[in-house]
């Protein structure tokens, strides 16, 4: 008897479904490439005017998370378990020795890889941070990853080899908001890290090696903590290094070296020879008006050859304030510029992806049927 449900059953687990299904998830991927995905609303009117509110009515501009891709895959999904089912059942009415399950567990694996996917496209993250020497980052496990020490390889013609930072990974600290103090966690765009140069970060005054105050120096490479950084140093953890390509992989978690920054910053004298190493926009005061630090200017500079920055300072001397930019040798007011501190600051990425141990489970069960199905065939020829 031909009822709904025998109709609806034999609809669901037909190749010609199966076909429209598959062609119609080719193009929402070709769409999906084509327009350009996670934009916000403005870019698509600037770029798209006109597809710009359908593209954001369907929801394109995030196509793979889409209610139609997912309604798609669902139905996909649902036919490929019907004819999984369907077969599985013939198979296992057959006598032992002529069943084939080889296309079985390939449908299988299908499937599971589809429902990984999905629940990856929903559950997985990548954050960005970047932090320096000192400074921690909290990890998805809630533990920190406590960096120590930061370095950039470079070959003998002066190009970068490697960037490595080095630390321990232990317990979160509990902490009380920071104020900005290079020792502490760090903060940013995704709550966590941004570069350090463009934060209102104090930077704590100390006296530097003869390395570091020399003028003209301009290593990249990575220096030792401060003595403020030192006292936010976690000492005890797992030990972790982490290079360009070699991840560390954690719990749920991996974090890949794939940014590196550095930044000068000036180090003023005054009279009895105290230093100061100024942050953008901090000042320190003269005995008629202060020296604020804005910023650093790279001059242009003949191909391949090191060229000092320019700092550039506001001056205030006896309520007149003055832009001055200054190199190292300079007098500003009551100090002198005696050259720059190199800081490094280390971009690292976390991805978290939980569900893909499923999808890779689902790979291999589908290799697995397949390579039984080659086998089964392989016999059936030498036979």
């Amino acid at each position: 008897m031909n009822t709904l449900v025998d109709r609806l059953y034999a609809f669901l687990r037909s190749l010609r479904l199966a076909a429209v299904l598959l062609i119609i998830l080719a193009l929402l991927s070709v769409a999906g490439g084509i327009i350009p995905q996670g934009k916000p609303a403005d870019f698509y009117f600037s770029q798209m005017p006109s597809l710009a509110r359908l593209i954001l009515w369907l929801g394109f501009d995030r196509l793979f998370t889409s209610r139609i891709f997912m309604i798609a895959v669902a139905l996909f999904t649902m036919n490929l378990t019907v004819c999984t089912v369907h077969r599985l059942g013939n198979e296992l009415a057959k006598p032992r020795t002529m069943r084939r399950h080889g296309p079985d567990l390939l449908h299988i694996g299908l499937i599971i890889i589809i429902f990984g996917s999905i629940l990856t496209s929903r559950t997985r993250t990548e954050h960005f941070f970047t932090a320096g020497e000192g400074q921690h980052i909290h990890l998805p496990d809630r533990q920190a990853l406590y960096i120590t020490r930061l370095e950039q390889e470079i070959y003998e013609g002066g190009r970068v080899r490697t960037w490595i930072t080095e630390g321990s990974i232990g317990p979160a600290s509990v902490e009380t908001p920071h104020d900005g103090d290079m020792g502490g966690d760090t903060l940013g765009e995704e709550g966590y890290a941004a570069e350090a140069g463009s934060l209102g970060m104090r930077m704590p005054s100390v006296s530097l090696p003869a390395a570091s105050t020399e003028r003209g120096t301009l290593s990249t490479s990575g220096t030792e903590p401060n003595a403020a950084a030192q006292q936010h140093i976690q000492p005890q953890g797992t030990p972790v290094t982490i290079k360009v390509n070699t991840p560390y992989r954690g719990k749920g978690y991996t974090i890949y070296q794939y940014d590196w920054k550095t930044f000068s910053l000036p180090i003023l004298a005054d009279a009895a020879g105290t230093q100061f190493v100024l942050q953008s926009g901090r000042k320190v005061a003269t005995p008629d008006g202060f020296v604020l630090f804005m910023a650093t200017e790279q001059p242009p500079a003949p191909k391949d050859a090191p060229v000092e920055p320019i700092a550039v300072f506001l001056l205030e001397q006896q309520g007149t304030r003055t832009l001055v930019r200054a190199r190292p040798g300079d007098r500003l007011g009551s100090f002198l510029l005696k050259g720059y501190e190199i800081r490094s600051l280390s971009g690292l990425k976390i991805k978290s992806d939980p569900w893909f141990p499923l999808v890779l489970a689902g790979i291999i069960i589908a290799m697995v049927g397949i390579l039984l199905t080659y086998i089964r065939k392989l016999k059936g020829l030498s036979a």
